[in-house]
């Protein structure tokens, strides 16, 4: 029970006979703060994001701005806090992806090359959010094969890709921060049909083949292996498709043997290895395409979030966006893969699926099948 008040305690009210109430205080310092000041500060904060947002977008942006901003310091981290040019600096690389998709000659492609490399080099940090990822998946789009230019051979074409090739590589390396080695990776993606980038397929053949050493009592990976995401298995397993062919016999070996994965934590891998193998027409990727292609199939599926808390990875259901994104990729590696059960698979979904982003992939599917059958 509470204690009672004493008759002290308690004020005077003119409604009960007594004397007169006392004047009320006047507010203190710290309740003006929070009442009014903190709230104002949160409100300029907030105003001031939007005007640097507005006032800085990539449409707004030239290509010379881009990459000035991108030599400029400010994405450094202060505790959990990225620094105030962060944002500016992201948008510019958003730019560089964005001046990519419109194309660029060839002149333009080997002086863009030597900017993001010496931008890479020197002036970015593999801790300042998504810009080193984004610039490295740039650099690797800038050499893109365009069907209407040609192979672009050039004496010093030629020299421009190896110079990427080398930065490529050498973001590789294991001393890097996985997601770093990932973007790197997934950057030879666009180098389908040119030869340069066979110089990485050990490396990456080596980086989808890499087993986790130590493990726990519960068969999961310990100590310093824990640190190794599966996601840069998965990214290699998805290039080997782009940058091997199926002569090279190492790859498809493993390419096979990673198919048959089936623990929940590196489903992914096996995914992206019979993605890459149907790249290669060869049967083997056939069942599991034919799982990928199947509604009912992913919704059974388990993959391991990374992303939300990567420190604590859990398991759960794919989402509506991540079964159209599975669809869509599978379609588009099947398009090699002369199967007539999964090419009648891609004809289902382009008729029936409830996804138009899916009915229309397998609708271009079955355009590129009838035109290479």
């Amino acid at each position: 029970m509470a204690d009672l008040l004493m008759p002290s305690d308690v004020r005077s009210d003119p409604a009960q006979g007594g004397g007169p109430a006392p004047l009320p205080e006047p507010p203190s310092a710290k309740l003006v703060v929070r009442l009014f000041l903190i709230p104002l500060l949160i409100v300029a904060a907030a105003i001031g994001v939007m005007l640097l947002i507005r006032g800085c977008t990539p449409s707004d942006m030239s290509l010379s701005d881009a990459l000035r901003e991108l030599r400029r310091s400010g994405g450094e981290r202060t505790g959990p806090f990225i620094g105030p040019a962060a944002k500016q600096r992201y948008l510019a690389a958003s730019v560089l992806i964005k001046r990519l998709r419109e194309g660029l000659d060839e002149a333009e492609r080997i002086r863009l090359s030597g900017e993001i490399i010496d931008i890479l080099d020197n002036h970015t940090r593999a801790d300042e959010g998504a810009v080193q990822h984004l610039l490295l998946l740039a650099l690797g789009r800038v050499w893109q094969i365009d069907a209407g230019q040609g192979k672009l051979d050039s004496s010093d074409a030629l020299k421009s890709r190896e110079a990427v090739m080398d930065a490529l590589l050498k973001y590789m390396d294991n001393a890097r921060p996985t997601d770093t080695q990932k973007a790197a990776i997934l950057a030879l993606t666009f180098w389908d049909g040119r030869p340069e980038p066979r110089r990485a397929i050990g490396v990456v053949l080596e980086k989808m083949s890499a087993k986790y050493r130590a493990r726990d009592a519960g068969g999961r990976p310990a100590g310093e292996d824990r640190e190794r995401d599966i996601d840069v298995r998965i990214a290699a397993a998805a290039t080997l498709g782009h940058i091997a062919t199926p002569d090279d016999a190492p790859v498809v070996e493993a390419l096979r043997r990673a198919v048959g994965i089936t623990e929940v934590g590196e489903i992914e891998v096996a995914f992206q290895a019979a993605a890459s193998l149907a790249r290669f027409n060869d049967p083997v990727a056939t069942g599991m395409m034919l799982r990928l292609l199947d509604r009912k199939e992913l919704d059974q599926i388990e993959i391991v979030d990374r992303e939300a808390d990567p420190k604590n990875p859990v398991r759960r259901k794919l989402d509506e966006r991540e079964k159209e994104r599975f669809l869509v990729n599978a379609m588009e590696a099947a398009a090699r893969l002369v199967a007539p059960e999964v090419q009648q698979r891609i004809r289902d979904l382009a008729k029936d699926d409830p996804s138009s982003r899916v009915r229309e992939a397998a609708a271009a599917t079955l355009g590129k099948v009838n035109a290479h059958p």
